[in-house]
């Protein structure tokens, strides 16, 4: 029934055994998702929050990161990870002299 679940949905299904590593089979979920993605598509996405601590406005942005030799090589897009940064919006002001964009 799950097998047949995941399949009508577009997903996947992977059978773990007790002794098996969970861990492993669920991470290898993004080696799946990640060669569908054309990584020329992805944009950086941005998220702006107000810090707990301090209360100013932080803009978080984060990136997939690629393998494009094998990409070059195989046509096979695979994730490394992601990178990301956490930045004050005084010093993106200070550097940028605006904010604008932050909010889109």
């Amino acid at each position: 029934v799950l097998l047949q679940m995941s399949c009508r949905g577009d997903g996947a299904a992977f059978v773990v055994p007790d002794s098996g590593d969970l861990a492993d089979v669920m991470a290898s979920y993004y080696t799946l998702f990640a060669a569908e993605i054309d990584p020329d598509d992805v944009n950086p996405m941005w998220t702006r929050y107000r810090e707990y601590n301090s209360g100013n406005f932080v803009a978080s942005v984060c990136k997939g990161a690629f393998n494009r030799k094998l990409l070059e090589e195989t046509g096979i897009t695979s994730l490394f990870g992601v990178v990301c940064a956490d930045l004050t919006e005084d010093h993106i002001t200070a550097i940028d002299g605006s904010t604008n964009g932050l909010d889109a």
